[in-house]
């Protein structure tokens, strides 16, 4: 059996309204892993989306082979494997 990671969490007087909050769920501990997951997925996907302006940018500016690269063009003749190399690399 999958040993357990524990976490205690206190609240402040400020956040009594949250604790009160997750004291209603069912089960408080899948809702927190839940959230933070979203959480976790919007900033990934922020910073993906801010490396991947860069990288258009910086080759919108370029001429590589005498073809000007626009985003919009490039970016419908990215396949699914340059995507995720890109995003490896950064």
């Amino acid at each position: 059996m999958e040993k357990r990671h524990r976490l205690s969490i206190s609240f402040k007087q400020d956040y009594r309204h949250v604790y009160k909050f997750l004291v209603q769920k069912p089960n408080i501990s899948d809702y927190i892993c839940r959230v933070i997951e979203d959480d976790i997925r919007k900033v990934k996907g922020s910073r993906d989306e801010e490396i991947r302006r860069i990288v258009m940018d910086i080759l919108s500016a370029q001429e590589i082979s005498g073809i000007s690269f626009k985003p919009s063009v490039l970016h419908d003749q990215l396949s699914n494997e340059d995507i995720e190399l890109i995003d490896q690399l950064f």
